[in-house]
C-alpha cells in the first residue's frame, strides 16, 4: 500500500503504529530539536526508516514524550513513547509536517462536531439534493455558533468557554426557563436564571 501511495501521491503522510522496531530504531536518533505545536512543547526528529521489515527507508518524523513512570524500554532503551508520522515530503520542517498532518485530526472533529451537535446524524430528507442544503445549511450554522461563542466570551458571560459543544452552550445560556407577568399594568417576561440577561453587544 505504501508503495502504491509513494508512486501515485506527490506527499503522503501516515501514521507509523507504535512497533519494537521503531522503539529500537527510535531509541538510536542522537539529534532532537525542540518545537511548540499547539501550545506545547515537542521534542521532534528526523530520521530513514523502512517499515514493515522491507528495503525501502522513507522519511519519518518523530515525536517523543517522556513516559509518566519514567521506566526504561527494553527495546529503545530509554524512557520515552515515540509518536512517527511517515511522509515523502522532503521539504517541510518536522514542525511543518506534523502541523499539516493535524489539520487532517481537526477537519474528522470538524465533521464529528456536525454529526453529534448539529443533527447531520439524521438527515430528514429522502433526497441527496434537499438533504446537501441541509448539510450546507447546518454547516454556516456551526460557523455562526462559533462566532456567537467568541461574542459571549468577549463580552465575559459567566460560565462560557470557547471548547464548549452546543448543548453545554444551550444549557447555561439560551436554553432557560421564562413566564410573562403582569406588573404595573405590562407584561415582563420573568426568566428563571442566575444569568444576568442584557442585550448582546457585537
Amino acid at each position: 500500500m505504501v508503495d502504491l501511495v509513494f508512486e501515485k501521491a506527490t506527499y503522503f503522510y501516515i501514521r507509523i503504529i507504535d512497533s519494537e522496531v521503531l522503539r529500537q530504531h527510535c531509541g538510536k536518533i542522537e539529534t532532537w530539536e525542540t518545537v511548540k505545536i499547539n501550545h506545547e512543547k515537542k521534542e521532534v526528529a528526523t530520521t530513514n526508516f523502512a517499515p514493515f521489515g522491507e528495503e525501502t527507508e522513507y522519511r519519518v518524523v518523530v515525536t517523543r514524550a517522556l513516559k509518566k513512570d519514567a521506566q526504561l524500554d527494553l527495546f529503545s532503551g530509554s524512557a520515552y513513547n515515540y509518536f512517527g508520522i511517515m511522509t515523502s515530503n522532503t521539504v517541510f520542517t518536522n514542525k511543518e509536517v506534523i502541523e499539516f498532518y493535524n489539520d487532517r485530526g481537526d477537519s474528522e472533529n470538524s465533521n464529528r462536531y456536525l454529526l453529534n451537535d448539529f443533527n447531520v446524524h439524521h438527515l430528514p430528507f429522502m433526497d441527496m439534493d434537499t438533504n446537501t442544503v441541509f448539510m450546507y445549511f447546518m454547516a454556516m450554522s456551526s460557523i455562526l455558533f462559533e462566532w456567537l461563542k467568541t461574542i459571549l466570551v468577549k463580552n465575559k458571560t459567566p460560565k462560557i468557554k470557547l471548547n464548549m459543544r452546543a448543548k453545554a452552550v444551550f444549557f447555561h445560556c439560551v436554553s432557560v426557563s421564562t413566564q410573562f407577568i403582569n406588573h404595573a399594568r405590562e407584561k415582563i417576561l420573568q426568566v428563571f436564571s442566575a444569568q444576568n440577561y442584557v442585550v448582546l453587544q457585537i
